[in-house]
């Protein structure tokens, strides 16, 4: 049938699938079908034709270089075929469609589809009735890994008139390799790795999404990416942030090349662990630049945030303490808080307590080499030379790297102020209260917190080191770690006493505790590198003294020192091993002690029995199988306690008070007699049960005396006899 001219109209239908971001404008032809085939023809490679009406005068077919459809009476359908959309986006489609005739019908239509992957057809646009040139756009259709697109074109015309469409294009954009979030879901599958670029283009959060590896990060305006607890964000390269980027106290924002940019700003959201009271201290460093100690620190009064001055630091009579008392600086609120540099806090005197801190540092993520002077006083009577960094990053730096990079001027231990203990009558904070590391035993020992330190500094943590000369220390981006644990060592406790692993090395953590607020651990490992002697502060750490209430430590031969860290070589632990601890109080009041292990690491420690010797009462304790409870008087006592690693028999002289003895008897059920030699005068006389626990303290001026002790059960009980020319006697003995 002939085509009337004058009623043709044309639609051009288009359609846009929006699924890139940021790409280039250049399209690409991914199909044209101009129908040049010959007249007649109902489908080809590129495209098939189902004719509703299949007589001769109802054809749906190819009519100058146009697909035709007349007088169909029913619906013919048009399918292209499947057209490669695989790595394309901003898909663009389009078909000329025209209408003559005469006979317009209500049935009359023309409907383009499109469908994606074989699925389900999803309407572009229907026109009914008679209709005018128009142009349909549709937005934001996604294309989310889909690898085929087909059009659909279905039509009627019950009137005497032909439907005509031509030129059916799709045109896209190559898809550069970026991985984008956009609408909770990655574009095209594509999915995070160090390699691509990655682009936030709508909320994000890694507690539900994941951890996220990256080339290069773009966080878009309006959209924030949430960095939370135990996960990561790693760039290589630069970072910028249009948008927001939050990191939460555990969270790791590591970026790996010095040489990488951040651009924008962001926050670190940090909570410490309950405090006790607002005057509690935390050590900060600031992972952010350009942020006032104020802005930081709003609601703290202004006496109570100091940096160390370390320039300053004198102690000649090693009591802990700055001689002069200057060493403590105000950090004034206007003051910048420079990268690598430490300060000291309290809480705001406002605040609720027991709790804790929440702090904000918001501004430009400091990234790259940060450096810091490092300061030796030169002064030769002081036995430390501390200086107070902070951690400059949004995310844990390894401490052993640090050390490593910087060797030469800073010696291989750390200490962390983990603040469990009141001040004391002199305004003096303990020194028990921190915790401590060794780089080359590769572990630390709590403070009075009770919290094992590992080799990870958290974000925003400060720490102080042992200066040994003067220089400048380097941080850098090689420093920083990712691990979903890495950023949290101080808010995990690790308490397990038993933690095997296969490491040649063995290491054993020991407790003291009472029953009265005491805690003080100590560490002695068996290490590569360590000898027995005094190896200096890479693997022997002395404890920080002052005026502690009762501390347990470890000596070594020919050292003066207490030490907190021990280290010692690895061929020494043998059945025949001894370890020296040392006990000191200066707790007047009857008090409960006990010793402990808290944990051992290593095949031999995990494969023997470990007991505990204790020489001032002559006995000896399973210590793998019981926890030791004593008692004990005020004083130092280097040598009353030592580990062994098989039981021995004790030489302590068992005495039957119903017989003519040397030096007790038993007068009565309750009358005890105590008898030295003629030319000796007893002093005191301490006697304790066999658990260790203190039954009496008595004192004598003869070398014969008789007391009264009801408290004595019918049992074996140890008298420990100090004489007045100072020598000490214990005597194990039993009441009947």
């Amino acid at each position: 049938m002939r085509r009337n001219k004058i009623y043709t109209k044309i639609i051009a239908f288009s359609i846009l699938f929006l699924s890139g971001f940021n790409l280039v404008s250049a399209q690409t032809p991914l199909y044209n079908e101009t129908f040049t085939v010959s007249d007649g023809t109902t489908s080809s490679s590129n495209w098939s034709s189902t004719n509703f009406n299949t007589s001769w005068w109802s054809p749906f077919d190819v009519n100058s270089t146009q697909m035709r459809s007349f007088y169909s009476q029913g619906e013919d359908v048009w399918t292209s075929s499947s057209i490669d959309i695989t790595n394309y986006s901003d898909l663009n489609i389009s078909l000329d469609v025209s209408v003559g005739g005469w006979g317009i019908n209500s049935s009359d239509y023309i409907s383009a589809y499109y469908s994606l992957d074989g699925g389900n057809e999803i309407l572009i646009q229907t026109i009914s009735n008679n209709f005018s040139a128009t142009t349909i756009t549709l937005n934001n259709v996604q294309n989310n890994g889909s690898s085929n697109l087909t059009i659909i074109v279905k039509l009627r015309n019950d009137g005497w008139k032909s439907h005509y469409f031509d030129n059916v294009k799709v045109t896209g954009t190559l898809l550069d390799n970026d991985a984008i979030w956009r609408n909770n879901s990655w574009v095209n599958g594509i999915q995070p790795t160090i390699d691509k670029k990655v682009i936030i283009d709508y909320d994000y959060n890694t507690a539900t999404q994941g951890s996220i590896s990256a080339l290069e990060l773009i966080v878009e305006p309006g959209y924030t990416l949430t960095v939370d607890n135990e996960t990561y964000v790693e760039v290589a390269n630069d970072v910028t942030v249009n948008g927001n980027l939050i990191v939460e106290t555990k969270g790791a924002f590591v970026q790996i090349n010095d040489n990488g940019t951040f651009t924008g700003t962001g926050k670190v959201n940090k909570t410490t662990a309950n405090k006790n009271a607002w005057y509690y201290y935390t050590y900060w460093g600031s992972p952010v630049s350009n942020m006032t100690v104020a802005s930081a620190f709003p609601n703290v009064s202004s006496n109570r945030r100091y940096f160390f001055n370390a320039a300053n630091f004198l102690d000649a009579n090693n009591d802990g303490f700055d001689d002069n008392n200057n060493d403590w600086t105000i950090a004034t609120g206007v003051s910048i808080m420079t990268p690598g540099t430490g300060y000291a806090v309290t809480s705001s005197s406002s605040s609720t307590f027991p709790g804790p801190d929440y702090i904000t540092f918001e501004g430009t993520f400091n990234t790259g080499t940060i450096t810091t002077p490092i300061i030796y006083t030169g002064d030769v009577s002081s036995a430390d030379h501390p200086n107070l960094l902070g951690n400059p990053y949004a995310s844990a730096i390894n401490y052993n790297d640090f050390y490593n990079a910087n060797s030469s001027i800073i010696e291989g231990v750390t200490y962390f102020w983990s603040q469990a203990t009141p001040i004391n009558a002199n305004g003096k904070f303990s020194q028990n209260d921190y915790a401590t590391y060794s780089v080359g035993m590769n572990a630390g020992v709590a403070g009075a917190s009770g919290v094992i330190p590992n080799e990870f500094v958290p974000s925003g943590q400060g720490f102080f080191i042992t200066a040994k000369a003067n220089g400048t220390a380097s941080f850098s981006n090689s420093m920083r770690a990712k691990g979903t644990t890495d950023n949290s060592q101080f808010f995990k406790t690790s308490t397990s006493k038993n933690n095997s692993n296969s490491s040649n090395s063995n290491k054993l953590w020991v407790n003291l505790s009472s029953d009265n607020g005491v805690f003080s651990q100590i560490l002695v490992g068996y290490v590569d590198g360590a000898t027995s002697d005094n190896d200096g502060l890479l693997f022997d750490a002395p404890k920080l003294e002052s005026g502690e209430a009762a501390i347990l430590y470890s000596t070594i031969i020919n050292s003066s020192k207490r030490f907190v860290i021990q280290g010692k070589d690895v061929n020494s632990l043998t059945s025949d091993e001894m370890i020296p601890l040392g006990f000191k109080t200066t707790i007047s009041e009857a008090t409960m002690f006990t010793i402990s292990i808290a944990q051992l690491k290593g095949d031999f420690l995990n494969g023997n029995a470990i007991y505990l010797k204790d020489k001032l009462l002559n006995t000896i304790n399973d210590l793998s199988a019981n926890d030791y409870t004593f008692t004990s008087e005020v004083g130092t006592f280097n040598d009353r306690f030592e580990i062994v690693f098989k039981s021995v028999t004790l030489s302590t002289e068992t005495v039957a008070l119903d017989a003519n003895t040397v030096n007790i008897l038993q007068k009565s059920q309750n009358n005890i007699t105590f008898k030295v030699a003629n030319n000796h005068t007893i002093k005191t006389i301490v006697i304790y049960d066999i658990q260790g626990r203190l039954i009496y303290q008595l004192k004598g001026n003869k070398n014969e005396e008789t007391f009264n002790l009801p408290k004595l059960n019918q049992a074996i009980f140890i008298a420990k006899i100090e004489l007045s020319n100072g020598a000490l006697i214990t005597k194990k003995a039993i009441k009947k």
